[in-house]
């Protein structure tokens, strides 16, 4: 028996709608739908950011322009190398290789990234616990760890490291695309001005004007402090969760690994204690006020935390004056120029000395608050580093 045509459709009707399909704007756009789902299978399958479980690391450059690294998180995160530096801004001029013969490791990796965040250094440093194969991992403590934990850089991509997976077709873009065919050729990853050495040329100009800005202030100017750098704050580590709290738990993890865990307090000028709000950005500069005794209690909250244990550490150069005393070794008030000063910071880490602990930390705030007061800055300390 024949079926019923139950077709509600005409000749005409269908033989219109097959013209549709094969019209040529409508073939592009079928066209255009397929390349993208095969591009985006292609990209995170191959995983040239290294964001999923499968497939082999990307291939890396010896270091990283620090303004161009956001999409970097979970490369860092995963790098199989045996000193993993995190830092930010002011410890970006060490470079890979220093560390390496400073160390006396095969492989090191300095992952800078410019102006972290609290919120932000939080997920990095959770995924450095959950992956890295790295035995040292070295932190940054740098001032922003005195903000509110939540506080996040709008900069930084979240939506290649979220748990929504319909922002992984977002991952598809030309740059990616780029680095993923890279991948497969077994080069290091890398777009035009992601290496370290193009940020030389910008940081070279930035210390000639920093310099020739010195020889023209008046001399009052030089002299000019803050009252409010000298206001009390809390001292309390309640009040410095990311501190007392936060860190603590991640580096648990980390040294449950087997892992030491190094912090590294750059050695900001003494300068930056006296004029810290014409430096910053107007909103921290008011969650970081007052600001030495709020980087002094964030200091000392670290210390404690981390007490009588000889996987953490903590350092400080901020009372070698020959360094913070002198602008001559900077390009700014908080960023260090000289690259003997980064070896020597190094190999004072090597020695263990320079170590904070709880029973010279106060001795050493002391020498801090006292050195800012002097205004040493008027009087560089010329004596070269301590043998």
């Amino acid at each position: 028996m024949t079926k019923p045509d139950d077709s509600t459709t005409s000749p005409a009707e269908r033989q219109h709608g097959g013209r549709i399909l094969r019209s040529p704007f409508i073939l592009a756009i079928l066209s255009v739908v397929a390349f993208f789902w095969v591009v985006t299978g292609a990209v995170i399958a191959i995983d040239p950011l290294d964001l999923y479980d499968w497939g082999e690391p990307p291939r890396l450059l010896p270091d990283y322009n620090r303004h161009t690294n956001r999409e970097m998180y979970m490369v860092a995160a995963r790098t199989d190398v045996d000193v993993l530096l995190l830092s930010s801004s002011t410890l970006a001029a060490i470079t890979s290789d220093e560390m390496e013969k400073s160390f006396g490791v095969e492989k090191a990796f300095n992952f800078a990234v410019s102006g972290p965040r609290p919120a932000d250094r939080r997920f990095l440093l959770e995924q450095v616990a959950a992956h890295s194969p790295a035995e040292r991992v070295i932190v940054s403590f740098d001032y922003l760890f005195v903000l509110p934990p939540d506080y996040a850089s709008d900069l930084l991509p979240t939506y290649l490291y979220d748990d929504n997976p319909l922002n992984d077709l977002r991952i598809a873009s030309p740059n990616v695309l780029r680095l993923t065919i890279q991948k497969l050729k077994g080069e290091p990853i890398g777009l035009p001005g992601w290496e370290y050495s193009t940020a030389l040329a910008a940081e070279r100009q930035e210390y000639a004007a920093f310099q020739q800005k010195l020889t023209e202030e008046r001399e009052d100017d030089r002299h000019r402090a803050s009252a409010a750098d000298m206001d009390s704050a809390s001292q309390d580590c309640a009040d410095y969760p990311l501190v007392s709290q936060i860190l603590p738990e991640l580096v648990d993890r980390m040294t449950a690994r087997g892992k030491t865990v190094d912090f590294v307090i750059p050695p900001y000028s003494l300068r930056l204690y006296r004029s810290w709000q014409d430096y910053g950005i107007a909103a921290e500069v008011a969650m970081a006020e007052p600001f030495l005794p709020k980087q002094i209690a964030i200091r000392r909250c670290l210390v404690r935390a981390f007490a009588g244990r000889d996987d953490v550490r903590v350092f400080a150069f901020d009372n070698e004056t020959w360094i913070t005393g002198d602008l001559t070794n900077y390009r700014d008030e908080a960023h260090v120029q000289n690259p003997a000063i980064y070896r020597f910071i190094l190999n004072s880490m090597t020695q263990g000395s320079h170590r904070l602990t709880t029973g010279n930390f106060e001795n050493y705030a002391a020498t801090l608050t006292r050195n800012v007061e002097r205004d040493a800055l008027s009087e560089p300390d010329e004596r070269g580093p301590a043998t």
